[in-house]
């Protein structure tokens, strides 16, 4: 069974709107809010966050060593160098 919290989750991302969220799931914004900050604590990501006044979807990070620019030799005149001069 889903947790009560991923459903928070799907209605403020239809919703993007904390009140409206609160209302459609018949509970307050403080409530939304808290579930949302726990899903973000147990995933350990950051799920949504304000422009100025509008919430927006955080996009995932990668995670993981990055990959070496294929064209960083030909710029930088390395053999095989990126930028970060490590390949």
């Amino acid at each position: 069974m889903l947790d009560y919290r991923i459903g928070t989750f799907l209605v403020l991302y239809e919703t993007m709107n904390y009140r409206r969220a609160a209302q459609l799931l018949q509970l307050s914004q403080p409530a939304v809010t808290q579930q949302i900050h726990a899903l973000e604590r147990e995933y350990g990501c950051t799920l949504f966050y304000y422009d100025g006044r509008r919430l927006l979807l955080c996009l995932p990070q990668r995670r993981g060593p990055r990959r070496p620019d294929r064209g960083a030799d030909r710029r930088h005149g390395g053999a095989g160098l990126s930028r970060a001069g490590l390949f």
